[in-house]
């Protein structure tokens, strides 16, 4: 994962182009005893210590694609997952995941 830092003059800008939702997080920091939510929007993070992180390129389109599982694949990991007791490792878990007959 790659972010970014960006100046504190493109903040402003950022914080307010258009195509960029914001929203806050349910976390929130404290700053001068009053509690100062944490900022993130689809392009852009902001931190609890007012620092302004830009969300790469890169990290942008990996987040856009969506991930498509073949369903004879969900179905075997819903077993092993369900069926597996917990008292097995999750190292075996996985090295039956890994198997492709």
């Amino acid at each position: 994962m790659s972010i970014q830092r960006t100046n504190s003059q493109s903040r402003g800008q950022n914080r307010h182009s258009d195509n960029a939702r914001t929203h806050e997080s349910d976390e929130s920091t404290f700053k001068n005893n009053k509690p100062t939510p944490t900022m993130s929007s689809n392009t852009q993070i902001r931190t609890s210590n007012e620092i302004l992180l830009k969300k790469s390129q890169k990290l942008l389109q990996s987040s856009k694609q969506k991930r498509q599982v073949a369903h004879e694949k969900l179905k075997l990991m819903r077993h092993i997952f369900t069926n597996i007791s917990n008292s097995q490792s999750s190292r075996m878990k996985k090295f039956i995941l890994s198997y492709k007959p």
